[in-house]
């Protein structure tokens, strides 16, 4: 009996294929989403294209969306249990009132605002001059 050409490839790609999605299912990778994303309070994205700090975003981007979720949070990305009362911004309308707040910083006081669900971080605003989370400054 003959062999066909390409089956016992394509069988074993379809078995690595489904191993990484089993892997996907399995982990909990952070995942972005910008339905909430306010135009209206701090920058946007052409204001950090102009300032050089878009494509560093897309990095941090890609860097947090490699990790899992209990790899994610630390120094520079920090979960708050609401909206901040000292804030130069306001809770957005379209934003669930009980939303778990997060920042991603980028660079220096440069984050990237949003709240988190399951794991999901959903983008909100763009603080260029770290004012979504005011606190006193440190050795001054």
């Amino acid at each position: 009996m003959s062999r066909i050409k390409g089956k016992s490839q394509k069988k074993s790609s379809l078995i690595i294929g489904k191993s990484r999605i089993e892997e996907i299912k399995n982990n909990r990778y952070l995942k972005l989403n910008f339905k909430y994303f306010c135009n209206n309070q701090g920058q946007s994205f052409q204001d950090w294209e102009q300032e050089g700090l878009l494509s560093v975003t897309m990095y941090k981007f890609i860097h947090y969306s490699s990790l899992t979720m209990d790899k994610v949070f630390g120094d520079k990305f920090k979960i708050y249990d609401s909206f901040p009362i000292n804030s130069d911004f306001t809770h957005p309308n379209n934003v669930p009132e009980d939303a778990e707040w997060a920042s991603m910083h980028i660079k220096g006081k440069e984050c990237v605002i949003g709240h988190i669900l399951n794991d999901v971080f959903y983008v909100v605003f763009l603080d260029k001059n770290h004012v979504f989370y005011i606190t006193d400054k440190k050795n001054t």
